[in-house]
């Protein structure tokens, strides 16, 4: 008969023993990725036409000629949170090692995210810039247009 123990030395793990087999099946995973993995079960429909769409614009943006529009790239994110929310799982636990097999677009969203930084910080200097320059009313000092290059430049690193 199969027997279920939690190990004394690690409690994320369980040991399942199956005696007819003559090995031993151990869980690594914690309490949260087990919910997790119930979640993307339930919900995996959503789950797994999330990742196809990712998959398709990778594959789309690594030809030679294919690009990603940053609206799309908005999109892409702004799915990915609400399959999160879905799931009620922290992002921190999709992206962990536990879940590479369920081929979670951990580095595809992680760059998404880093780049669409980017890109508001650019448009939120561009925005100043442009309010700094309708403010002066065409009086520009080389002073505060080195202050607004600055910014539209810094905006990307």
């Amino acid at each position: 008969m199969p027997s279920l123990a939690r190990s004394i030395m690690d409690p994320f793990k369980y040991t399942l023993d199956i005696p007819s087999f003559g090995e031993t099946v151990i869980d690594s995973l914690r309490d949260v990725e087990h919910d997790t993995l119930t979640q993307i079960r339930r919900h995996k429909h959503q789950f797994n036409a999330f990742c196809n769409d990712v998959a398709a614009v990778r594959a789309r943006a690594s030809h030679p000629t294919g690009s990603t529009s940053i609206a799309e790239l908005r999109q892409l994110v702004g799915d990915a949170d609400k399959l999160e929310a879905i799931l009620g799982v922290p992002r921190e636990v999709l992206e962990s090692e536990a879940f590479i097999w369920a081929e979670w677009p951990t580095t595809d969203l992680t760059e998404a995210r880093k780049l669409l930084v980017s890109v508001g910080a650019c448009e939120l200097a561009t925005a100043r810039a442009r309010g700094r320059l309708e403010q002066s009313d065409g009086n520009v000092t080389p002073s505060s247009m080195c202050v607004t290059l600055n910014d539209l430049i810094t905006s990307w690193s």
